[in-house]
This record gives structure tokens, C-alpha cells and sequence, in this order.
């Protein structure tokens, strides 16, 4: 079942505060570190007395959230890796030259 981007935004805008243990084990998880998506997780309590479909899919939503912003999070620190790589072969590959010629 996929998730609109106006149904995660909806999402993000309209729920008050609470303390759900369902949430916070389905949060770690997730491994969401983000305390923003952790706050969305605890937001949940008041709709799952109401409606019990619609609680279902805030938490698919906000544990899609939660997946692309680890995911987010994982690509940026593999783009820094990669740069402090190339940073370490061109380091290498002068110091070589230095000797060499030295």
C-alpha cells in the first residue's frame, strides 16, 4: 500500500503529543536516530482510538518517512566516504611521486 506525499504531509502537520510503546519499539526498529521522526511516532496515541485504518496508515507512512530518511542519511555518509577516498589516493599518490623524485 503506497503512501500519498499529501497523506505524509498531512500527516506531519496534524497529530498532538503522546507516549506509544507499539511506536517506539517499531521506531528502533526502523533505527530512527532522527528525533523529528520519533516525535511523529509518539504523535499516534489519539487516532488510534478513533480509527484503527487510518492509524495503520500513519504508521506505514511515518515508518516509509523514517526508512528514507535512514536512507537519506546512509547515502550522504557513503557520497563522504567516497570523497575522503579520492582525498586519500591523490595524498598517496604525491607522497609516492615525492619519494620517488626525492
Amino acid at each position: 500500500m503506497e503512501i500519498s506525499q499529501e497523506f505524509r504531509d498531512q500527516i506531519l502537520i496534524a497529530m498532538p503529543e503522546l507516549a506509544d510503546k507499539d511506536a517506539r519499539k517499531i521506531a528502533q526498529k526502523q533505527r530512527c536516530t532522527s528525533a523529528t521522526v520519533y516525535n511523529h511516532w509518539k504523535r499516534l496515541k489519539h487516532i488510534q482510538k478513533g480509527n484503527s485504518i487510518i492509524a495503520t496508515k500513519i504508521m506505514i507512512a511515518i515508518g516509509e518517512l523514517a526508512v528514507s530518511k535512514q536512507k537519506d542519511r546512509q547515502r550522504e555518509q557513503e557520497k563522504e566516504h567516497r570523497r575522503l577516498n579520492e582525498i586519500q589516493k591523490q595524498l598517496s599518490g604525491r607522497t609516492r611521486k615525492n619519494l620517488i623524485s626525492a
